[in-house]
């Protein structure tokens, strides 16, 4: 019985740690939705100390399972918190834009035209058929192939 208990103590404190490392926000801001902006495990059996990687499409479906969809800059102050997130996990994530449709068009999962933008150096070039995007943990955004995997944050 008290190995049993022993047990479910630590599977509460690996919950815990799963809520507070996976499930990030940042501070509410009345001019952005930072808040609504979370990091989720990839499924059930992925360990939660295992972050999200996937595909441009698989992030999608990850995130709309999730009630929400890819994050995605729309102004300097969201850009800088997206970067933050991205920076203390040493890597790049997917954002919710694409040139898919029509090749040098970028624009928002809804088909807006992208408005705010912050592209790497000679970015986009569109190398070997990029028509995904990236933000690096430096905050400048670079195209990239969408079948390749990043980090996936959901804006929930």
């Amino acid at each position: 019985k008290k190995k049993q208990v022993n047990h479910m103590v630590s599977s509460v404190e690996v919950l815990l740690y799963c809520v507070h490392s996976l499930f990030l926000s940042q501070q509410p801001s009345s001019h952005t939705h930072l808040e609504t902006w979370k990091l989720l495990p990839c499924d059930a059996i992925t360990p939660c100390r295992v972050l999200c990687y996937h595909t441009f499409s698989g992030g999608k479906v990850l995130c709309e399972k999730a009630g929400g969809a890819l994050a995605t800059p729309r102004n300097v102050a969201e850009n800088t918190a997206l970067k933050d997130i991205v920076k203390r996990k040493s890597e790049y994530a997917f954002l919710a834009i694409n040139d898919i449709q029509t090749e040098g068009r970028f624009v928002y999962l809804d088909g807006t035209p992208v408005n705010y933008k912050n592209w790497n150096r000679g970015e986009p070039n569109d190398l070997d058929n990029e028509d995904c995007a990236i933000l690096h943990e430096d905050g400048l955004w670079n195209d990239i192939d969408c079948a390749r995997k990043a980090l996936i944050i959901c804006e929930i």
